[in-house]
């Protein structure tokens, strides 16, 4: 799984303590879970994204992915 999150050298402070929020301690899975539910209830804003030091790239990828696997699922 490509990580999610960058962390420019200027700002990696505030970038730990925003990936911080999202830590799950159930693991990564669940961690990149809570991502992508905080940017789908912030209507899958880009904004929120360079906000939350998030790849908004990963997060559409993952998007598109989870539309697929709902059109098999519907099949």
């Amino acid at each position: 799984v490509q990580n999610v999150f960058y962390r420019p050298k200027e700002k990696a402070e505030q970038a730990d303590q925003r990936k911080a929020r999202f830590h799950q301690a159930e693991g990564d899975h669940l961690t990149l879970l809570a991502v992508y539910n905080a940017w789908k209830q912030n209507k899958f804003s880009n904004l929120w994204c360079y906000e939350n030091f998030v790849q908004q790239r990963s997060l559409k990828r993952s998007q598109d992915i989870r539309k697929q696997m709902l059109g098999i699922m519907d099949r």
